[in-house]
């Protein structure tokens, strides 16, 4: 809330600002950007930053691993946060599945800053392949909240990974726009120790063209797939595999099931 609409030259004005720390905890820090008719500076952006301090809780709320090859360790921090925090003691850490492990370990706080303990959570290799939700739960001396989950999410990926999964055209209306023939595809290389080359790209029923574009090279690649005219003209719904050949030598090729039907 503004304390005044216009401001006179050489005046002040004033901002309130009202912080929901509700399901907050830990550091919080947040971006206002204030619109005025200033001419040489239109936008002017001021950060509100606090400190939200919870009997106990984690720092952030949950651990996100984002995309894992399932050949890889892949490792994260997170923070607990408490109040008089200088004598809280983890007595326990378990874990959803023997595929996550965590440990404490020391703060990188400077010394006589200590306001968390931080936790390394770690993704292991051989994980199945997909998507994952686990947790960790962490056991403490308090008497009152003795115990805390934290939520760990993720996606377990082979080497090569196709996104999306699979393609789905849609057959309607007479006109025939390469708009609606047209769909994009990426193919992304999650090696750590070697660059991705495409070899080829095939559609064994010839219903398909392709397009093959370098977005990041050696790591991501952009198709442009194109349902073929007479195709989308006959109308009738079909199905398919797109396969994606490449030089990662544990992960040749790369399969895509595709769709062409009436909504």
């Amino acid at each position: 809330m503004i304390s005044q609409a216009e401001i006179p030259p050489g005046g002040e004005g004033e901002v309130k600002v009202t912080l929901h720390t509700n399901k907050r905890s830990g550091t919080l820090r947040k971006p206002i950007k204030i619109t005025t008719d200033d001419p040489t500076n239109p936008i002017t952006t001021v950060y509100v930053q606090a400190f939200i301090e919870v009997d106990l809780g984690f720092e952030p709320a949950s651990a996100r691993m984002g995309k894992v090859n399932s050949r890889d360790m892949v490792t994260e921090s997170v923070y607990i946060v408490a109040k008089e925090i200088e004598t809280l003691k983890i007595t326990d850490i378990k874990t959803s599945t023997a595929f996550i492990s965590a440990k404490e370990v020391p703060d990188d706080a400077p010394t006589g800053e200590r306001q968390r303990l931080r936790l390394e959570i770690t993704v292991k290799p051989g994980m199945p392949l997909g998507g994952f939700s686990e947790t960790v739960t962490v056991s403490t001396n308090r008497k009152n909240q003795s115990v805390i989950t934290l939520p760990v999410y993720g996606a377990i990926v082979n080497d090569v990974e196709a996104s999306p999964a699979s393609l789905r055209f849609l057959l309607a209306g007479e006109s025939i726009s390469s708009r609606t023939r047209t769909k994009r595809l990426y193919v992304i290389n999650h090696q750590q120790d070697r660059p991705l080359s495409i070899v080829d790209v095939k559609d064994a029923d010839n219903r398909l063209e392709f397009d093959v574009r370098v977005r990041e090279k050696g790591q991501k690649y952009e198709l442009t797939v194109t349902l073929k005219e007479d195709v989308y003209s006959k109308g009738e719904s079909v199905q398919g595999t797109i396969v994606i050949t490449t030089d990662c030598p544990r992960q040749k090729t790369v399969a895509v099931e595709y769709t062409a039907e009436r909504p």
